[in-house]
């Protein structure tokens, strides 16, 4: 395959005296740091709408329910909105 050909493994670099993580720029660190705080704001926001639901806060159900929901239509996430609605008439 061609792609076989044009790729390196890590174990490659290494044992040429590479360190994989030095090929990783500034830029791409940060936004790897930043899509992974993002995930745990969105895994908290659920995580919270169901526990405000459980205990019938309905005014802070729909808040986090809003911000959820608007948050997958800008990233357009069907998938995660489609698993979220799961979530609440699995536990609810």
């Amino acid at each position: 395959m061609e792609i076989d050909k044009n790729s390196v493994a890590s174990e490659d670099l290494i044992q040429n005296g590479i360190n994989p993580n030095d090929l990783i720029g500034e830029e791409e660190i940060k936004l790897a740091i930043e899509i992974m705080e993002e995930e745990e704001w969105l895994k908290k926001l659920i995580y919270d709408s169901i526990i405000a639901k459980a205990a019938n806060n309905s005014e802070l159900q729909n808040s986090l329910n809003h911000e959820i929901v608007e948050y997958c239509d800008v990233t357009e996430n069907q998938v995660l909105l489609n698993k979220y609605i799961d979530l609440h008439v699995k536990y609810i």
